[in-house]
Parts: structure tokens; C-alpha cells; sequence
């Protein structure tokens, strides 16, 4: 018997996964009704353990499913023998193919086996039967599987365990995919057996996002919780979901239960099916929701602060790539960098970057760079400090972008004071006149500093109680204050997990430390840093991980809106906030993941922008960041050494020009989504399809930014503008991804818009799309 030890290798990794595998429900869009008589038939799989010696209960439970069809895995010819003789009058059709130890196939089948095909292992162990019946009358095509296992050898660690795990996965990944690739597209497509792959990884994942519905999940709450394979090893035993029954858009699940018994270490699935009418389940989540925006046009709101649209950048990596090497190794701006800059739009820029704040000695970027000396990094280690103040004025002053500083708060405040002066002192002043010796005579006047970077987290060098923390911004503020009284100094408040419901037991410490650090510092500080990412979170559905991500920035709108009563009760009148960090994350800093240099991340960033424009308070926003740093640049470069751009560059791009417009009041009527409590994501009832802002600018033209979060569904809107001349036509520009794991944009398409009879414009708002909305004559440019 082939041992799986699937669950002590999946206990291994669950620093990485065990989020992702918190109850959650996913749900299968309803099909249109309809008045035909409903026809159902059931299906089911079961992998009966080919060394079981306990035949009669795997027959016993079989009956009990009473399915119209069945496939097996792991037969024998001990098995089909004896399965052939108790389902003789119960199942005419029969099919056994037999294989090596666990490698044996089995249907059992109410109607006719037709165009049966043995799809030979090419990567997995065990290969895969194909073959089609009729279901409900219908031809049906189906996959009978049984993907790679995770095989451990004796003696093996837990890290050699872990990484066993991910080479199986990557094999089944394979498999998969060479599986799909051999199935008929436009056929009724049921994928059924025995996957040994955990719902939130990469088969299932593979799956649902091809079109493919898991069928237990979509009738059942918490299908993550339940268990299909249960192995017990060493007094422990693992249980998890590996068996599944997936369906294409042509098929609705009515019902779908695990029926357990000890005959096999696996359980058998069933599920209840009947055939989708009208548009299918897949047809019937494209299909159109609808939503009205009202714009009214005799009233304005504030006018968007500039700064609003920054960018961070850190001085580890020659800034984080952003300084190459000349034919004769002096250090140059890398190609095309300084134009990229320009045409993002950005405003400011925030330096030496967030963690790496807490390590930076400022002292040791300046000069000549050949005789600096090495800086430390967040890891302990040296780094060179080839990217300082000087470059970081230099690069300032060609994109004509203002500075953001961080202080390092473990240097003191006397070394925070002198960079003060550095930055903005005169050539009388004596680090004034170091900068000049340097070649920069003329200042930065860098307005805005913060006190430290993320301080409340146990993982930043410096952290300390909040009154400790608060005490130090006292004290900075005055040095700093006092070689230059026109900078605005802030203080870091903690804004990502207030609503996070698993924080009181992990960092309890969190749920005082905003009120601590005002109480203390309120009345000598200028402003609140905020920083905020979500969703720390994982789905086996590409779907209800958007839906989660995109829920973040409704969290962040409520975590604004706590902290400024806190700032009412305890800080001084005109305290502003500054969000100098904001970004999708999925786990660990050590690994971030590709995906939030996507699609995805850019309409996360136009929907916290969108909350940065309306709020009243907030007068700062860094995206992390500019370029480069693993995923989360807005520029990375390319193996051979070409800059390019990822999709929320061309988001920043389109919002940034509302720089010094007035908000228009908008509301928004429409539907919305429900999520369920993940991550640092509280569960809410209703989260819009859509969001947007209106803007006025000086020119008199109205512009609207519009973000659909729907996965799959256009928005059909109707937009009306109210207590004004409305505009006689409208330009639209849509952005939507361009390819299935949103690495880039499509090429935008535009729509002229003329109002009917009623004065109304319609448009439909793609799924996952990012819409500019202005008047003809300023045609959109995202």
C-alpha cells in the first residue's frame, strides 16, 4: 500500500498555509430558472486503497451512495472481481483497468462506456482514464484521476518532508494542466477522483480558475473543513480534503455529502447534479448587474492635496536598482529611469525605505561613494550605501518630486536633528555645508518626517512600548523641530489589524497602542503615519480572493474613521494623517508573492486612493513602491536589464492629475458582495461592485475614475449629473488584465458616450476593470 503522508508534510509548511486553511465558503452562482422538469443524476468517487482486505464494506458503501456512475481508484483484479460480482445487476457497464500496486481504474456506470482512453502517466505516477456516458440523457465527457501522491522515504526530516511536498505539488501541477489540455472544450466535463491536493493549492486552484466548479464546496459551508483522507502516523492522526468532484458551467450541483467508512483510507464523494439551464453557472456570473452613479455639480468638496500620489524607495540595493554603472563603473541614473519617473505622475517620495528605516544611518550615504562605508540591512548585514542623501536629492530634484523622510529612532534624536539640517540647512549651517561640499548647495527642504517605521511590531529593530515610542517622538520633534521649525514631524499609529480578529490574541498589545502613542504625543506632533496592507490571506478560489482583496480598502476606510475619533479625543487640532505605505500581501515578508504586482494590486490602489480623495483628513499616500523590491515596484527591470512597468503604474498615472482638483459629490446605488472573516479582513455584509470618485478641475471639466471589483460580472450604469449643466458626451477608457494572472493591462478601449433623451449616459463597466470617465475634449490616457 502506497503510504501517504500528506498531512505530516502539510503540517510542516503551516506557517505558510494555515490561514488559508481557516473555514470559508465557497458558493456556485444560481442558475435561471426555469419551468422544464428538473433531472437529476449523481456521481461519485471513491479510491477503495488497493491493499484493502475489506472488500464487503467498500461495497456496503458504495450501495449507500447509489450513484448513477462511480469511479474508482486504486482497483485490482482482486477488487474488480469482486466488485463485478456484487454490482452485476445494478451497474450494466463496467470497466476495469488494472495497474502496478495503486494504479488501477474502475467505473461503474448506469449507461453505456464510450470512447474510453487511457491517458498515459507523463508526469504523475498513474496516468488517467477518459472516457464518455450519458447523464440525464446527455453525452458527457469524464476524467477519472488520481494524481501524484506525496511518497516520503524513511527517515526523512520535516524540511526534507516540506520540500518532498512541493516537488509533488509542482508535479501535480503538471499533471493537471496535461490533463486539461486532452479534454474536449465544449463538452460536459465532469473532473473526478482522487487529486491529493488540499482544496486552497494548486490543482483545485487550476481548476476553478479554467471554469470548473468544486461541488462539494459549492453547496456546503466550511468545505475546507471537512475530510475525504484521514492517515494516521505516529500516534496523530492527518485528515484532509483531497477527493473532489469538478464540474464545468454545464452542470448545477443540487446536493453533495462525504460518506464515511473505515473500508479505505479515503472517504467516497458524491454529488447530486442536474444540467444548467438558461445561462450556466459560469454564463450566469458574466451576466450584467446594474448600478447608478449620481454626480452633483453646484457643490465641491476639498481640493485634493498633491501629495496623495507618492512612492517609496530604499537605499538598500544602489536604491533599489535604480543606479547602474557607466563604462568606466561610475554610478549613473539606470536607462530611461528619470523619464519613467516623469510620466508616472508621481509627487513625492518616501526614503530610506520602511524596516530598512530602522537600520539606516544617514552619515553613511553621503560623499564620495567609493569611501563610504557599508551601511547594515534589516537582516544584521553589511550593504553598501551606494544610494544616500545625496542621490536621493539628485533624483528628487530631476523628477521634481518632494522628499519623505523616516528617522531612525535606535540613532538618536541628536542624529535625526543633524540630518534635518543636511537636508534643509543653509551653506552656513555645518551640515549645510557638507551638503554644499558635496556638490548639492542648494537644500531638499524636505517638510515631512516620521519617527521610526512600524514600531508597534516586535519585528522592528527599535520596537518598544507605545509610551516609550511616544516619549522618543517628543523628544525628536523638539531637536528636530529646532534646526528647522517649518518641518512637520508624525508619528506611527497602526492601522491594518485593528479589525483583525485574531490580534487580541497574537499582538494584544496593538489594541492600546494608537490611544497610548496620543495620549502621549498628541499635542507635539503634526501628523499620524497609517500604513495598510491586506488581505494576509489565501483562497482556494481565484474569485473569492479577489473579492477578499478588494474588500480590503472598505477596512481601511473604517480603520481611518476609528483613528480619527481617537485623534479628536487626544491630539491637538490639525493633526492629519499620512498613509506613507499601502499594498496587497498574502504572507510573509520573506517571500512575498507575484501577485501583488498585479492586476489585482493596481485596483486595490485605485480603490485606497479612492478613499485618500474623499477623506478629508488624509494628506499623504506612498504606493510600496517605485521599483524593483521583489513584486511591489511600480518599475521593475528585466533579466536583460529593460525597465518596464507594472499595471498600478498606469493607475497612479491616471489619478495623479487630479493633483489640486476639487471632489464632486458623488453617491453610488448598487449591489455589492459579502466576505467572511479572513486575514486581517473582518467579515462585512456588503462591499459595492462598484467605486469611484468625481473631480472638478480648474478647466470646468468633470472626470470620474471608476473601479468594477466584480471577478466575473460586467456592471451595466446609468450616470447622471444633478443641480448643473450636465456634459453633452463623455470619452470612457477601460482598463482590464490583459492575460489570466493580470501581470499586465489590456490595451485600453475607449467609448464615446452621448446622453439619451433623459439626459442619462449608459455604460458597462468591465469585470476587474479601471475606468477614466471625462468630457471629449480631454480624452483619457490611463
Amino acid at each position: 500500500m502506497v503510504l501517504k503522508r500528506l498531512g505530516i508534510v502539510l503540517s510542516t509548511a503551516a506557517i505558510f498555509w494555515a490561514v488559508a486553511y481557516l473555514p470559508g465558503t465557497t458558493t456556485n452562482p444560481a442558475s435561471e430558472p426555469t419551468t422544464k422538469p428538473t433531472v437529476k443524476f449523481s456521481v461519485a468517487t471513491y479510491n477503495i486503497n488497493y491493499g484493502n482486505v475489506n472488500l464487503k464494506k467498500v461495497v456496503k458503501t458504495i450501495r449507500k451512495a447509489d450513484a448513477h456512475l462511480v469511479c474508482l481508484q486504486e482497483t485490482n483484479r482482486r477488487s474488480e472481481k469482486h466488485l463485478r460480482r456484487a454490482f452485476k445487476r445494478k451497474y450494466r457497464y463496467m470497466y476495469f483497468r488494472s495497474g502496478q500496486a495503486a494504479g488501477g481504474f474502475g467505473v461503474l456506470s448506469k449507461s453505456p462506456i464510450k470512447k474510453l482512453r487511457y491517458l498515459p502517466r507523463k508526469y504523475g505516477y498513474f496516468g488517467t482514464l477518459l472516457f464518455h456516458t450519458k447523464l440525464g440523457s446527455k453525452k458527457v465527457q469524464v476524467a477519472n484521476v488520481h494524481l501524484q501522491p506525496t511518497v516520503p522515504r524513511r527517515g526523512e526530516s520535516g524540511i526534507e518532508l516540506l520540500k518532498l511536498f512541493f516537488q509533488t505539488e509542482t508535479i501535480r501541477a503538471r499533471e493537471i494542466k496535461y490533463i486539461h489540455d486532452n479534454l474536449i472544450k465544449t463538452m460536459p466535463t465532469i473532473l473526478i477522483g482522487d487529486f491529493n491536493s488540499p482544496p486552497y493549492m494548486t490543482v483545485p486552484v487550476f481548476l476553478v480558475k479554467h471554469g470548473f466548479t468544486d461541488s462539494f464546496a459549492a453547496v456546503t459551508r466550511g468545505a475546507n473543513t471537512h475530510t475525504t483522507w484521514r492517515w494516521r502516523y505516529r500516534n496523530t492522526e492527518w485528515k484532509y480534503r483531497l477527493d473532489y468532484i469538478f464540474c464545468n458551467a454545464r452542470f448545477k450541483t443540487l446536493a453533495s455529502k462525504i460518506i464515511k467508512s473505515n473500508a479505505s483510507d479515503h472517504y467516497l464523494v458524491t454529488s447530486t447534479l442536474e444540467w444548467a439551464t438558461g445561462k450556466s453557472s459560469s454564463a450566469t456570473s458574466q451576466r450584467s448587474r446594474q448600478a447608478r452613479l449620481t454626480i452633483q455639480l453646484n457643490q465641491s468638496g476639498r481640493t485634493i492635496p498633491p501629495l496623495l500620489f507618492g512612492s517609496n524607495i530604499q537605499w538598500e540595493r544602489n536604491g533599489d536598482g535604480t543606479l547602474a554603472s557607466d563604462r568606466q563603473g561610475r554610478p549613473v541614473w539606470l536607462p530611461g529611469l528619470i523619464k519613467a519617473v516623469n510620466d508616472s505622475r508621481i509627487t513625492c517620495l518616501r526614503f530610506p525605505g520602511g524596516s530598512l528605516s530602522n537600520t539606516y544611518r544617514w552619515q553613511s550615504g553621503i560623499g564620495n561613494i567609493a569611501k563610504r562605508p557599508t551601511g547594515r540591512n534589516i537582516a544584521g548585514l553589511q550593504a553598501p550605501s551606494h544610494f544616500g542623501s545625496d542621490e536621493f536629492i539628485r533624483l528628487c530634484r530631476q523628477t521634481r518630486l518632494q522628499g519623505i523622510v523616516t528617522v531612525n529612532i535606535s540613532a538618536g534624536a541628536r542624529e535625526a536633528a543633524d540630518w534635518v539640517e543636511y537636508l534643509n540647512g543653509g551653506p552656513g549651517t555645518k551640515w549645510g555645508a557638507r551638503r554644499s561640499a558635496n556638490g548639492l548647495p542648494k537644500p531638499l527642504a524636505v517638510k515631512y518626517w516620521e519617527i521610526g517605521n512600524e514600531l508597534f511590531s516586535p519585528k522592528e529593530k527599535g520596537h518598544s512600548t507605545a509610551a516609550d515610542y511616544a516619549r522618543k517622538v517628543v523628544k525628536f520633534a523638539k531637536a528636530m523641530k529646532a534646526r528647522d521649525p517649518s518641518i512637520k514631524v508624525g508619528a506611527h499609529l497602526e492601522a491594518s489589524f485593528l479589525q483583525a480578529a485574531w490580534m487580541k490574541n497574537v499582538h494584544p498589545h496593538l489594541l492600546t497602542w494608537n490611544e497610548e502613542v496620543l495620549k502621549v504625543a498628541g499635542r507635539d506632533i503634526d501628523f499620524v503615519v497609517l500604513h495598510f496592507y491586506a488581505p494576509f490571506d489565501k483562497l482556494p478560489s481565484e474569485d473569492d480572493l479577489h473579492r477578499l482583496v478588494w474588500a480590503g480598502p472598505v477596512v481601511f476606510e473604517q480603520n481611518v474613521a476609528a483613528i480619527r475619533v481617537m485623534l479628536k479625543r487626544f491630539a491637538r487640532p490639525g493633526v492629519k494623517i499620512a498613509l506613507s505605505e499601502y499594498g496587497t500581501f498574502f504572507g510573509g515578508k520573506v517571500a512575498p508573492h507575484p501577485r501583488i504586482g498585479s492586476t489585482e494590486n493596481a485596483l486595490f490602489s485605485a480603490l485606497i486612493l479612492f478613499t485618500c480623495i474623499r477623506d478629508p483628513d488624509i494628506t499623504m499616500a506612498n504606493h510600496w513602491s517605485l521599483i524593483n523590491n521583489s513584486s511591489f515596484g511600480i518599475l521593475r527591470t528585466t533579466p536583460a536589464g529593460r525597465l518596464t512597468t507594472r499595471p498600478t503604474y498606469q493607475v497612479l498615472r491616471s489619478l495623479a492629475p487630479m493633483a489640486g482638483m476639487k471632489v464632486l459629490p458623488l453617491r453610488i446605488d448598487g449591489n455589492g458582495y459579502a466576505v467572511q472573516a479572513r486575514g486581517n479582513i473582518p467579515g462585512l455584509k456588503k462591499v459595492p461592485y462598484l467605486d469611484a470618485v468625481a473631480v472638478r478641475g480648474d478647466d470646468g471639466l468633470v472626470r470620474l475614475a471608476v473601479v468594477n471589483r466584480s471577478p466575473n460580472a460586467t456592471v451595466e450604469a446609468t450616470l447622471s449629473f444633478v443641480a448643473g449643466i450636465a456634459p453633452p458626451a463623455l470619452s470612457a477608457c477601460a482598463l482590464t488584465p490583459g492575460d489570466e494572472k493580470g501581470t499586465r493591462w489590456k490595451a485600453p478601449a475607449r467609448q464615446l458616450l452621448t446622453s439619451g433623451h433623459n439626459g442619462l449616459f449608459r455604460y458597462r463597466f468591465p469585470p476587474q476593470s479601471f475606468t477614466v470617465i471625462r468630457q471629449p475634449d480631454q480624452v483619457a490616457q490611463p
